[in-house]
């Protein structure tokens, strides 16, 4: 990492529901057999029955990831799919914290118990904040379409710094599956590539001798990630596409407003829906195309072309996170937007704004 030095966690004095143990990824300079499992603990004392987390989950279309190593982490609902075909349940991928949370502690003992409880809900995204006395615009005021959620609950009095396991939810595709971070480094051989944060699909990059960029004047990743408990945006019903993130208080123009981590998949996986929800990674070295999937809130910013906009920045030392923060002063209650970049709009043949549009396909690089 050069001169640089790890830091211990992000936003220390941020009260954290959970703090994860963030795993490390294997580079050129310095590679390991994989990553670590993912190790989940308490940020506070939680009481029996207090929500800890509720993560938004994707629905799949018919089919998506089943080839891959992510559809054993898929969970079938026990409502019909929303474009009622053939009466099919609907088939959902869960996103936000919500994959970390069902991975903490997997590969446990035989014995040992589960302290989180996972519910599958179908509801409406919940509204954006508004402040007091301010009617909801009338486009907003509408009841939202319900969509797939995951909610997180203490089965039992949970002291700060215990491991959190979570109960498989029904329909759960990984019972047994193990760690989803250690999946996709064998799935996908990660301990024989080496990654380049300003990755550039038009050069070559077979040669094993190939200079690295020198990037020892960035800040390293830190090494845990904490799930604040007032996080900066919230996911709540849009206008736009239905669901979208709002700024949950005034942010500042260059303040980071969410450390978002991510999932490689192999781009001969990413069909369907997914499409709309990946970009390019920086892996290097194998012959497998590898995109990134993003979780957090980070894949549920709506585009827009400069009101209200942040970016992310990925880290050199472990392509597992990116930072995002606001490119300008976001007011309390805004939607949150990010710029998907030109190429998502021409692959489409589609203009911004047009409502037959898909929702996202950023180009990293």
């Amino acid at each position: 990492m050069g001169a640089a030095q790890a830091r211990e966690s992000d936003g220390d004095d941020v009260d954290a529901l959970a703090v994860w143990e963030l795993p490390r990824w294997p580079n050129k300079s310095a590679k390991s057999a994989g990553t670590q499992g993912t190790i989940v603990t308490a940020g506070r004392h939680f009481a029996a029955g207090e929500v800890l987390e509720q993560s938004y989950c994707l629905e799949l279309d018919a089919g998506e990831l089943a080839g891959s190593y992510l559809g054993r982490y898929c969970y079938n609902a026990s409502w019909p799919r929303s474009d009622g075909v053939d009466g099919t349940r609907a088939r959902y991928l869960p996103l936000q914290w919500g994959i970390v949370l069902l991975s903490s502690g997997a590969g446990r003992e035989p014995g040992v118990e589960f302290n989180l409880v996972v519910e599958p809900l179908f509801e409406p995204p919940p509204p954006a904040p508004l402040l007091e006395g301010v009617a909801l615009p009338k486009d907003v005021a509408a009841p939202a379409e319900p969509r797939g959620w995951l909610r997180f609950t203490a089965s039992r009095p949970i002291a700060e710094g215990e491991v959190l396991r979570a109960a498989p939810p029904p329909g759960w595709e990984g019972a047994g599956a193990g760690c989803v971070f250690e999946a996709a480094g064998q799935a996908l051989g990660l301990e024989n590539v080496w990654y380049d944060s300003d990755c550039d699909d038009d050069t070559d990059d077979s040669e094993e001798d190939k200079e690295l960029p020198d990037h020892s004047d960035r800040k390293p990743a830190p090494r845990r990630l904490r799930l604040p408990e007032e996080p900066l945006v919230l996911a709540c019903a849009s206008p736009l596409h239905g669901i979208g993130t709002f700024a949950s208080r005034d942010i500042d123009s260059g303040e980071i407003i969410e450390y978002a981590p991510n999932l490689p998949l192999r781009d001969s996986d990413v069909t369907g829906i997914l499409q709309d929800y990946v970009y390019q990674s920086g892996f290097k070295g194998s012959d497998l195309k590898i995109n990134f999937l993003q979780f957090g809130c980070g894949m549920l910013h709506n585009h827009a072309g400069s009101s209200n906009t942040v970016f992310y920045r990925p880290f050199a030392d472990n392509p597992f996170l990116q930072e995002w923060y606001a490119e300008e002063f976001i007011p309390y209650g805004s939607e949150v937007f990010s710029t998907y970049g030109d190429d998502y709009w021409d692959t489409r043949g589609i203009t911004p704004g047009d409502p037959e549009g898909h929702r996202r396909r950023r180009c990293a690089c």
